[in-house]
């Protein structure tokens, strides 16, 4: 019920802003204009509200308002421009320093002129002729029609007033072959409980048949660190407490434990858009393989169901040119202190081997600030590779770079994340708890995940 009451409080507060005469938006903090004329929406509007924003704002996605038409636009122009001149929309996180990103959301000087200039210039709608043809959105997939969709074996149902739960559901693929994915998309079945599902693929020979349906055949060490309680997991209160994980062998993952490598095939999260490889590149899937769906569902009041799916685009064999894996770098062991306001957590990791890093994820919950990622290179070098300054628990973007970052074997990937766990933090649950790691969002998790080809 918080996050529910907070992604509510959020709308609401951002719905009331833009409804405020006092923000309104005024000529004097445009950027001077570069067209002959005012732009209009058909010509000039159309094409970058379709390329930057229709992920989220279309009807029955996570935004509040569809931006599809002029009709539905038109309301809204004077707060387009106010979160356009701000920087909060499109959300974008990263610093671009350490791009240029494949999938930037961000706009270009030109591209937000046009955007002020055309409020400014009374928000015409201009020549309908003009108007390209707008995406389509096939049964709801961004990515486009999907070649295979497979989906949880049964609804789950999740009852009212309860807390945070985390499910683990297998799923066969039914693949007689080996098959390459190119592309992957998540889409919930209730975006109302639906926190974020990650998907990994499962060799068959780790699956064996419970119960209650197939399940891992082996529990790694972690079992020794952690405690269930109902649904979720949370670290044993009895842990060692490790900030900074570079001090230490492991990095600051779980004793004992080697960081997570596989294939994550696709990741719902919080404005997220599906999981796209750059061209040559996939996942591999191989025959008799199980997906995994790791489902955290948020506490609603009142009874639901959800039965999530996941889109597969497939390349052919002869396409694939660079296999994609993934590895999990996290510090699992920190603890931050009440009222901390910019409390400090590291995590190290060594590439065994020369890899080319694709993509970039940082994730933390509701006190997570920021995460800066460096190169220790075997020389002693050091380099910046990715940055999120800003870091904001309800965009969680997968950053997919341009061009790959090299990374020679014996390179030490260095992660700094600080977290505000303090009173000024609008987002945090309770400023006077001590937060360890635990899968419920009023926890913490500290992780930086990089897909990775090898060279």
């Amino acid at each position: 019920m918080k996050e529910t009451l907070v992604t509510l409080s959020l709308v609401l507060a951002v719905a009331a802003s833009m409804l405020s005469p006092e923000r309104a938006w005024s000529r004097e903090t445009a950027v001077a204009g570069t067209l002959d004329s005012p732009p209009t929406f058909s010509e000039h509007v159309a094409p970058l509200l379709y390329r930057h924003c229709l992920d989220c704002h279309r009807a029955g996605e996570m935004a509040p308002m569809s931006l599809l038409t002029y009709r539905e636009v038109r309301p809204w122009a004077r707060a387009i421009a106010r979160v356009v001149e701000s920087g909060d929309m499109p959300p974008w996180h990263a610093d671009d320093r350490y791009g240029p990103y494949l999938n930037a959301r961000s706009l270009d000087q030109d591209e937000k002129t046009t955007l002020l200039e055309w409020v400014r210039g009374g928000a015409r709608e201009g020549d309908r002729s003009l108007l390209p043809e707008p995406p389509a959105f096939s049964d709801g997939w961004s990515q486009g029609e999907p070649d295979v969709v497979l989906e949880l074996p049964a609804p789950v149902e999740i009852q009212a007033g309860g807390d945070d739960e985390y499910h683990y559901l297998f799923v066969p693929t039914g693949f007689g072959e080996d098959v390459w994915v190119s592309s992957a998309e998540v889409r919930p079945g209730n975006k109302r409980i639906v926190h974020h599902s990650t998907v990994m693929v499962i060799p068959g020979s780790l699956i064996e048949e419970g119960p209650n349906g197939p399940t891992l055949k082996r529990v790694g060490s972690r079992s020794q660190h952690i405690e269930r309680s109902g649904y979720v997991n949370r670290i044993r209160p009895d842990v060692a407490v490790i900030d900074d994980g570079c001090s230490v062998p492991g990095g600051g993952d779980f004793t004992g434990t080697t960081p997570m490598e596989g294939p994550q095939i696709a990741v719902y999260l919080p404005g997220k858009g599906p999981d796209q490889r750059p061209p040559g590149h996939a996942v591999k899937v191989p025959a008799g393989a199980y997906l995994m769906f790791q489902m955290h569902y948020s506490p609603i009041d009142e009874p639901a169901s959800d039965r999530t799916r996941i889109g597969l685009v497939l390349a052919e064999p002869g396409e694939v040119e660079h296999q994609v894996k993934r590895v999990e770098i996290w510090n699992n062991l920190f603890a931050i202190p009440p009222g901390a306001e910019r409390h400090e957590v590291t995590s190290c990791y060594t590439f065994p081997r020369d890899v080319s890093a694709i993509s970039y994820t940082a994730h933390m919950h509701y006190r997570g600030s920021s995460m800066a990622v460096e190169a220790v290179f075997p020389n002693g070098e050091r380099k910046p590779l990715f940055a999120v300054p800003n870091y904001s628990f309800n965009w969680q973007t997968t950053y997919v770079l341009r061009e790959p970052h090299e990374i020679p074997a014996g390179t030490r990937i260095r992660t700094t994340a600080t977290f505000d766990n303090s009173s000024n933090n609008p987002l945090n649950p309770d400023p006077s708890q001590t937060v360890r790691w635990g899968e419920p969002s009023a926890d913490e998790m500290m992780g930086l995940w990089i897909e990775y080809v090898e060279r």
